[in-house]
């Protein structure tokens, strides 16, 4: 741990060299560049400290897209812009006494944001020790879905705009935030199993972003983290690219052999319907082809949303509304397969 007593009013970490002593990453996250980069949606750190505000400093990073940060102090919430990783992230005059911090990238991205520094202030200032982890863990694959594309806007907005998604209005953070469990969400707009959503079979796919820690190649270390349950939510952009059903399935089933061979104990769920009941029979035979719920593989249609004129969001995709509802039956699902308990009165 590098802790550096700068005076007796602020007391600063360096988030790459922390090792968990007053830091603990959440999502997919990597050690690079002399920082802590977040890659995906829902990736960052947490923190405790004691004090009235805190500082978060970034590593200098050329972004094609503005990109957000969103952190949450007891049951406040902040939202910061990032465009080149020169800003500097502030939260003050919190009342001197313990708070809790999440600091999460909200939007996706093929670049990561570059966690540098993390300065405490107040009159006697200092981090606390992490507070314990849940056993409890999930990780998410998708695409837009995952991402929570379109989730803040209006349905009369056509298109994308960053400052209208918020992957913590996505189904995949409201399912784990309700069963109280940590997440890791690996997912990408646009991307398919076969092809993207333009039909492009040469663009990044599902099945090999997955593999990777980042999208400058850092290939990703199963070992190291073992979920419970792994969720995918992919099939849509193929359906839209022209994909047909024998070659979507035999990719899909390419796929599940690989993360059984690098989760050989989690509950895998499929996740389909939110937008039509793309491949559902393939899927349906292709999950029972692999031995179904005994072998620990599952399938959740879901009722879509477009019907529903109030769950609809930006560019043609579900608001937070709909992720909610979403949201309750993946988690009830996830309990019937784990032996989990979930509260209905929670996201």
């Amino acid at each position: 741990m590098v802790i550096k007593n700068y005076n007796p009013e602020r007391q600063t970490v360096k988030c790459c060299e922390d090792g968990g002593k007053c830091l603990y990453p959440l999502g997919r996250t990597v050690v690079k560049d002399d920082c802590l980069c977040a890659p995906w949606c829902n990736s960052g750190f947490a923190f405790n400290f004691i004090g009235t505000g805190f500082i978060v400093s970034l590593g200098e990073v050329c972004l094609p897209d503005t990109a957000y940060v969103k952190i949450v102090v007891d049951n406040s919430v902040y939202k910061f812009a990032v465009v080149n990783g020169k800003e500097k992230l502030m939260v003050e005059n919190l009342a001197e006494k313990r708070h809790r911090v999440r600091v999460l990238r909200v939007t996706e991205g093929t670049v990561s944001i570059r966690f540098d520094l993390v300065t405490v202030v107040g009159k006697e200032p200092r981090f606390m020790s992490p507070e314990t982890r849940t056993q409890r863990r999930i990780e998410f694959l998708g695409d837009s879905l995952t991402c929570g594309y379109g989730t803040l806007a209006p349905s009369t907005v056509p298109g994308f705009n960053t400052f209208e998604e918020d992957s913590t209005q996505a189904y995949a953070y409201f399912t784990a935030e309700a069963l109280k469990a940590e997440a890791r969400t690996v997912c990408l707009s646009g991307k398919g199993m076969v092809c993207n959503c333009n039909g492009n079979r040469d663009d990044y796919r599902a099945c090999e972003f997955f593999k990777y820690d980042d999208f400058e190649g850092a290939k990703h270390d199963f070992t190291a983290w073992q979920p419970d349950v792994l969720v995918i939510n992919i099939g849509t952009n193929d359906a839209w690219g022209g994909a047909k059903e024998d070659e979507f399935i035999a990719q899909s089933r390419l796929f599940l052999e690989f993360a059984r061979s690098v989760y050989p104990k989690a509950q895998i769920l499929w996740v389909g319907g939110i937008y039509a009941p793309y491949y559902g029979e393939g899927l349906k035979e292709l999950i029972r082809s692999l031995g179904g719920k005994d072998a620990g593989y599952h399938l959740l249609m879901l009722e879509c949303f477009t019907a529903d004129k109030n769950e609809v969001g930006g560019g043609g995709h579900p608001n937070a509304k709909a992720h909610i509802r979403f949201s309750k039956a993946v988690a009830k699902k996830i309990c019937s397969v784990t032996g989990w308990k979930y509260s209905e009165g929670t996201k």
